[in-house]
């Protein structure tokens, strides 16, 4: 018998994902004149007057809105004969200056990707080249049958010359091996060799960046490009059609797509998803207008010799992140340009969403740790490397989750002055304000 969530994958695959996988548009000729370099072009329901309008009349209204908020004669007054609940008082008009100032950001963000956001033209891929394909498997916590149902769907995977389907086992477990054996898919385990299972770095033990690194020292000359998905999505078979194409561009470090959901079953997985959509289906594509689109670990393709240029994948709670800030800040050998990165919305893999509250506060959890492990660490350090264009996309890229966490603390500060010492901060009316605040979160719907 099938759980739930595998019955949910199962009944999703068997929707017509294939008409979503060319969203892109379809393959073209590369010119045969000149060296090839990815082409962009605006999204087709592209409107410029419709959303520039929109764009300008939402940070108007926002902006507009905590300016009126936060002017001085909606500061409360207690005198000189409450010194104390004055100070408390300046706090909460602080800290709502600076709730006001997030929300300003997080919308200048979505007004300026709105403006910005590019899809590649895509090419065919180039001949012959040497491709494999990549999962991982941790058997203590990962279904066999979960993980096989991948491979055989990689094996379908269609690309004109030589391809390698490889699992990376963290376990050497027999049983996964014998698996590998009986459907051909080649098999690699570091489990017991001492060099691949370090305490940290390169070859960290029990981390997926360890785990691809260990199989990179050992097979990556073998290969000119990997793809993969994470061991619960199912790939389909235009994949390398959909992404090789780009790495023509000799430039071009990876390339990566959306995160999809066939487990659609539960509302939880359907909000989860929605809640990732503006990332995946704006934010990515306005990195493409700066050459900066994040690695996502759930399906992408990378060319070996830029991930070997800065010494395999990155250690971090999310390699994925830490490894697209490493790129990024590194130039390419060879021709001396940045190393680049495409996004295309094409949708060649289905994976499995969270199913429990649990399951989504642990992968909330992991996002939020690794971007505020790469803010606190690497990005501080490397930041000059970016260049104007490349930092402005960083910096508003990963001030979702410090920003959101900081609003929260100021809420739990606010309530505690509000709830101990009677205060308020700013007083304004409340017909007056419930008039601009839902007009800006109007404008901000319209405009999404």
């Amino acid at each position: 018998m099938k759980d739930a969530t595998e019955q949910g994958v199962d009944d999703a695959l068997s929707y017509d994902y294939e008409r979503f996988s060319t969203l892109a548009g379809d393959l073209t000729d590369c010119p045969a004149d000149s060296p090839y370099v990815v082409e962009f072009r605006r999204l087709g329901n592209f409107r410029p007057v419709r959303t520039g309008f929109l764009v300008a009349l939402a940070l108007f209204c926002v902006g507009g809105f905590f300016t009126w908020m936060l002017l001085p004669e909606h500061w409360p007054e207690y005198g000189a004969a409450h010194p104390w609940m004055q100070v408390a008082s300046i706090v909460l008009v602080v800290n709502t200056g600076l709730v006001g100032l997030f929300a300003l950001v997080n919308v200048a963000t979505l007004c300026r990707a709105s403006m910005i956001a590019r899809d590649p033209v895509p090419v065919r891929a180039e001949a012959g080249t040497r491709v494999a394909f990549l999962t991982t498997i941790v058997p203590t916590k990962e279904p066999v049958d979960m993980v096989r149902r991948t491979l055989e769907a990689a094996l379908k995977i269609e690309h004109d010359g030589p391809y390698d389907v490889w699992l990376l086992d963290e376990g050497r477990e027999p049983a996964v091996k014998r698996m590998c054996e009986a459907i051909g898919v080649r098999h690699f385990s570091r489990r017991g060799i001492e060099r691949y299972n370090q305490p940290s770095g390169t070859y960290k033990a029990k981390s997926k960046h360890g785990n691809y690194n260990a199989w990179l020292d050992r097979h990556g000359d073998d290969y000119d490009y990997f793809i993969s998905v994470d061991p619960d999505h199912v790939p389909s078979k235009n994949y390398a059609q959909r992404f090789l194409g780009y790495l023509r561009d000799p430039d071009v470090a990876f390339v990566v797509g959306p995160q999809v959901y066939g487990n659609q079953d539960t509302f939880l997985t359907r909000a989860a998803e929605s809640q990732q959509f503006l990332f995946h289906s704006l934010l990515q594509r306005a990195g493409n207008r700066s050459n900066t689109p994040m690695l996502v670990g759930t399906n992408n393709a990378i060319r070996i010799s830029a991930l070997r240029s800065i010494g395999g994948l990155t250690d971090s709670v999310t390699e994925d992140m830490a490894t697209s800030l490493s790129i990024h800040t590194t130039r390419n050998p060879d021709t001396g340009a940045r190393w680049k990165s495409v996004y295309t919305p094409d949708v060649i893999a289905v994976g499995e969403g969270p199913a429990s509250f649990t399951d989504f506060f642990a992968q909330q959890h992991r996002w939020s740790q690794g971007t505020d492990d790469v803010v606190v660490g690497r990005y501080w350090r490397l930041w000059r490397k970016l260049g104007p264009r490349r930092l402005w996309h960083y910096t508003l890229l990963m001030s979702y989750y410090p920003t959101t966490a900081l609003a929260w603390f100021i809420g739990v500060i606010n309530a505690v002055l509000f709830l101990t010492l009677h205060v308020g901060g700013v007083t304004v009316p409340i017909k007056t304000w419930l008039m601009l605040y839902v007009d800006a979160a109007a404008l901000q719907t319209a405009l999404y």
